[in-house]
């Protein structure tokens, strides 16, 4: 099966994205959820000051130290999470035979949500082992020669330190490449664990470079689109902020 051109790809996305755009926004707006929430947590977390002159937090501040704390390692992800899955469910009904449902797309995504974060821990363990085996063997040999160093051997080991570093790189893009797939694998195909990721590597061997261009190129150029983008609603959303009065005036 060929593969899309990549100004095929952006043309599509555009497309899809403007005539659904209904859909998809009333799946991605579980979003603002993250926003919400760290939007109190900034108005409640303390000041410059007091963090300086390590003045103890009232438990208004505490509060907004531990509401930022969970917004970003559990809130977020969770929602990200969720997100990814009901955006992918509503577009596989559009490619599909069944009629466009968010509400519906929602509820899969939720049966799909532990399988999912499942398989993204073993994309995240798999590019481990990338930065692994390519530092592992010379913090190894490193360690081997620590009590005979000399100069000879602390070249030697400024050597293995670039290519340790090189490995890691090249190993890293590679498997990211090849295992870019396995969340999609699951959720179009059903395909679970670490079925997902052997069928990503089926789909992208022998096409790792055009997958990567098409990759790359895309998301710069809707990367360059959202930044824009977020840059004018950040700057709106400012000036609404400043206007209230509770705001916590040294994170202006």
């Amino acid at each position: 099966m060929p593969l899309l051109s990549t100004g095929e790809i952006i043309d599509r996305t555009w497309s899809l994205y403007r005539d659904k755009f209904a859909e998809l926004m009333s799946v991605s707006s579980w979003l603002l959820v993250i926003a919400i929430v760290d939007v109190v947590a900034i108005t409640l977390y303390p000041t410059t000051a007091t963090i300086v002159n390590r003045v103890d937090l009232s438990l208004g501040e505490t509060g907004g130290v531990i509401l930022t704390a969970v917004n970003g390692w559990l809130i977020a992800p969770i929602v990200g999470v969720f997100v990814l899955a009901s955006i992918v469910r509503v577009l596989s009904m559009h490619f599909g035979s069944v009629r466009m449902d968010a509400t519906r797309a929602i509820k899969e995504a939720w049966r799909f949500f532990f399988p999912l974060i499942l398989v993204s821990i073993l994309v995240l363990a798999v590019l481990i082992g990338a930065v692994a085996i390519g530092f592992i063997p010379t913090i190894l040999i490193n360690t081997a020669t620590a009590p005979f160093a000399n100069n000879s051997l602390a070249i030697f080991s400024r050597i293995l330190v670039v290519i340790g570093l090189a490995v890691s790189i090249v190993l890293s893009i590679r498997w990211s490449v090849l295992f870019t797939l396995a969340p999609y694998a699951l959720l179009l195909e059903n395909k679970h664990g670490k079925s997902a990721l052997t069928r990503s590597r089926e789909l992208i061997l022998g096409r790792f470079w055009a997958v990567l261009g098409r990759i790359a190129i895309p998301k710069l150029i809707f990367l360059l689109v959202g930044i824009l983008i977020m840059g004018v609603l950040s700057y709106l959303i400012g000036i609404v902020i400043s206007g209230v009065g509770t705001f916590n005036s040294d994170l202006m």
